[in-house]
C-alpha cells in the first residue's frame, strides 16, 4: 500500500513541468493556478507521510522512506524558488490563501534543516529573504532547527531551544560571536545580553 502511494507520487512529479516565465510579478493566473497545484501536490505527500496511521503500523518502512521523500520534495521546492522566488501571497495571489499552498515553504523548510546550511541551498534562501519573499525570522527558525538537532545548540534563539536533548535552552554567551554574525547575515538584529544563557 505505502509503495503504492509513493510511486503514484512520484510519477505526478515526474509527469508536472512549469514553463519559463521570467516576470514573477505578473505571473499569469494559468501558471499561478499551476504552482498552486504543484505546491499543494508537495504539501500532500509531505503531511501523507506523517499521517499518524502510517507512522504506527509501519514504522520500520516509514523511517526509511521518509528521509527519501522529504529530499525529494526539497528539491522539487527548490527548483520552484529558483524559477519563480520563494512563493509568498504576493506571487500566488488567490491561491495563497490555501493552507495547503501557503504553508508548504515553511513545511520544507522545516523538514529539511540539514539540506538549508549547503552553501548553495543557504545562498539561494538568503537572496529570497533580501529580495523581501521570504521572512528572515522564518529562515532563522529552520536554520536554527538544524544547529540544535545536529549540533546540541541553538544559535537563533528559535522554538527549537525547548527540544529535550538540547544542552542549553537558548543561545549560550559563549556563541554570542557567532550567533550575532549569523543572524546579521540573513538580516536579523543581534540577541540582547539579557536573552543569552549563562552556563
Amino acid at each position: 500500500m505505502i509503495r503504492f502511494i509513493i510511486l503514484a507520487f512520484l510519477g505526478l512529479f515526474a509527469t508536472h513541468t512549469f514553463s519559463q516565465v521570467k516576470d514573477t510579478v505578473s505571473l499569469p493566473d494559468s501558471i499561478k493556478e499551476n504552482l498552486a497545484f504543484e505546491l499543494a501536490q508537495i504539501y500532500a505527500l509531505d503531511q501523507g507521510m506523517r499521517n499518524k496511521h502510517i507512522i504506527i503500523n509501519y514504522r520500520e518502512e516509514w523511517e526509511k522512506v521518509t528521509p527519501v521523500i522529504d529530499s525529494i520534495n526539497f528539491d522539487r521546492f527548490v527548483e520552484i524558488v529558483k524559477q519563480y522566488g520563494y512563493p509568498n501571497r504576493k506571487l500566488l495571489g488567490k491561491y495563497g490563501n490555501y493552507k495547503s499552498v501557503g504553508t508548504t515553504g515553511i513545511v520544507i523548510l522545516l523538514h529539511n534543516p540539514k539540506r538549508l546550511v549547503e552553501p548553495g541551498m543557504y545562498q539561494l534562501f538568503k537572496n529570497e529573504v533580501q529580495e523581501g519573499r521570504l521572512s528572515a525570522s522564518l529562515f532563522a527558525e529552520a536554520l536554527d532547527k538544524y544547529y540544535v538537532f545536529f549540533e546540541g545548540k541553538s544559535l537563533y534563539n528559535s522554538q527549537f531551544t525547548n527540544y529535550p536533548k538540547l544542552r542549553l535552552n537558548g543561545v549560550c554567551i559563549t556563541d554570542k560571536e557567532l550567533s550575532d554574525s549569523l543572524r546579521l547575515d540573513i538580516g536579523l538584529p543581534p540577541l540582547s545580553e539579557d536573552e543569552f544563557i549563562y552556563e
